[in-house]
């Protein structure tokens, strides 16, 4: 099976859905900025772009999707990465929360 997360590469964050979804990922994006700081990771959003503006971390690296080129500019050359937390085993089955099913899906 082909490796789809080439490590040579930076990864692109879609985060999709209202704010209560971008507010959980929060906490899980920071722990990944923590342990991959070799990572020039990005992160866009459709209606809750605003959730990550004045973030001291993840304000520079966040879009909203309309922005200019962001595919060309910023998403091309990454792996795209769109993290479901209501696919995660433990999440449908009530055994964590939502912000625990981004962190499964985003640092494993």
């Amino acid at each position: 099976m082909k490796n789809i997360n080439n490590k040579e590469r930076s990864t692109a964050f879609y985060i999709n859905g209202g704010i209560g979804r971008v507010v959980c990922a929060i906490p899980p994006l920071e722990k990944y900025l923590k342990n991959n700081p070799q990572d020039d990771f990005i992160i866009f959003s459709e209606f809750a772009y605003e959730a990550f503006s004045g973030h001291p971390e993840l304000h520079a690296r966040a879009y909203p999707v309309g922005h200019a080129h962001l595919f060309k500019d910023k998403i091309q050359q990454r792996n795209l990465i769109v993290p479901d937390p209501y696919t995660v085993w433990e999440y449908y089955n009530q055994k964590c929360s939502i912000a625990q099913a981004f962190d499964i899906i985003i640092n494993g």
